[in-house]
């Protein structure tokens, strides 16, 4: 919550700045080019898209590419679709790739190596090293014969 009342702060304060600095017709028409900037690029991500995805399947490319692309560009179009200064400065930042690999080395959490770990039904847990060598079996006994029908 404080950091949407800082980003909405931040709106006002930049915003306020620049409808002063520009006036009012000019603030309309940078609100109206941004929108159709930010619609214009939103379309280039959604076709863009398919292909990076086809990719993956392929396993020419991972995902975390993908999100390094084309996340600041989603993110950056509904950005300039939004009205206000502040958030066009952030949107056109985000579709530069080198603003999103610096944003993904800052906030990006330690790798989890998916590999040793297995899924439970309640949580994930640990491999251990010996674990590998065994076979969880499910032993039903059942003491009928078929004679026992």
């Amino acid at each position: 919550m404080i950091y949407f009342l800082l980003f909405v702060f931040v709106e006002v304060m930049v915003s306020s700045w620049f409808i002063g600095y520009l006036g009012g017709f000019s603030t309309f028409m940078e609100l109206i080019l941004s929108a159709v900037a930010g619609i214009y690029l939103l379309q280039g991500v959604k076709y863009s898209l398919g292909p990076k995805l086809q990719s993956i399947r392929q396993g020419d490319i991972k995902a975390k590419e993908i999100l390094k692309s084309s996340l600041g560009s989603g993110v950056g179009a509904v950005l300039l679709i939004i009205p206000g200064f502040f958030t066009d400065i952030v949107g056109i930042l985000l579709q530069f790739n080198v603003v999103m690999a610096i944003l993904f080395g800052l906030f990006a959490k330690k790798q989890t190596n998916f590999r040793n770990f297995e899924y439970n039904s309640k949580h994930f847990k640990k491999k251990e090293k010996n674990d590998e060598k065994i076979i969880d079996v499910e032993v039903i006994d059942d003491s009928r014969s078929i004679g026992d029908n």
